[in-house]
């Protein structure tokens, strides 16, 4: 049996310095220019345990997860207006071990927790250009709320068992503790 571990990532995007021979922010109809996403993942020396309750932001709006539902991407969304960067950070997480019926069904919920994470931030790194220069112009994540969840509705065709939730960065930094 193949080990599997809860991995955490962070995403970061920024516009583009402006050069003098670019357009001016007076020119209508032009797309702000972003620097190619940053990815960084680590590996954690454990599995993430979880039970949503009122800490997280349940997402999709159908409450808590049902018994379907094995593992989870936890992911905190943000904008810096100083540095003008938009992040995505995810943490993977499995619900309490006695919920699986053997090793082996746990870490197979982590692996496609892993997976759909992946796959997600791959999908965003392709169509930054539909999203980030939104969330740059407005300030704010919604665009990349968004296009992140109608991602992880495409995701759950491969991984029906992995939820997502949007979870305070802070929250997280708790479940990882050392290990960030």
């Amino acid at each position: 049996m193949v080990l599997v571990s809860s991995y955490y990532s962070k995403q970061h995007w920024t516009e583009k310095a402006k050069s003098d021979d670019e357009p001016g922010e007076d020119d209508e109809n032009q797309e702000v220019p972003i620097d190619a996403s940053e990815y960084e993942c680590k590996s954690l020396a454990s599995v993430i345990v979880v039970v949503p309750d009122g800490d997280f932001i349940v997402f999709p709006e159908t409450g808590h997860p049902g018994p379907e539902t094995t593992a989870y991407i936890l992911t905190d969304l943000e904008y810096d207006p100083v540095t003008k960067a938009v992040s995505r950070k995810t943490l993977t997480a499995v619900r309490p071990v006695a919920d699986y019926d053997d090793d082996e069904s746990l870490y197979k919920a982590l692996e496609d927790a892993n997976d759909a994470d992946q796959m997600i931030w791959e999908w965003l790194k392709a169509e930054t250009h539909e999203w980030a220069g939104t969330c740059v112009e407005q300030k704010n994540t919604e665009a990349l709320q968004l296009s992140q969840d109608e991602l992880c509705t495409e995701a759950k065709e491969r991984y029906p068992n992995v939820q997502l939730l949007n979870t305070p960065w802070e929250r997280m930094a708790d479940l990882v503790g050392d290990d960030q």
